[in-house]
């Protein structure tokens, strides 16, 4: 589980320098994430983090807990969307 210690100085500094080393390395791989019906403690986890990520990065990432597929075929071609997200690509 989560303890005090993923959430103490020495545990966000490394987090940051990670962070940091992988936006300088890989930049622009990832247009967008989007994070489907994460737990509530993955954002209370996330809110912490986001403090320490460049803006860029943190623009990145989207949650979504409703309306899935109304969200992700604004963005995603419904023929290349999994089913199980409402699109039609079968990936079984």
């Amino acid at each position: 589980g989560i303890n005090s210690y993923y959430l103490s100085s020495p545990a966000l500094n490394l987090f940051s320098e990670l962070a940091s080393l992988e936006e300088m390395h890989n930049p622009e791989i990832i247009h967008k994430s989007y994070i489907l019906n994460a737990p509530r403690i993955f954002k209370h986890v996330y809110s912490v983090l986001k403090n320490i990520m460049d803006q860029r990065t943190r623009d990145k990432n989207e949650f979504i807990g409703s309306k899935i597929k109304e969200r992700l075929i604004l963005e995603i071609d419904e023929n290349v969307l999994p089913i199980q997200y409402g699109g039609k690509q079968d990936i079984s």
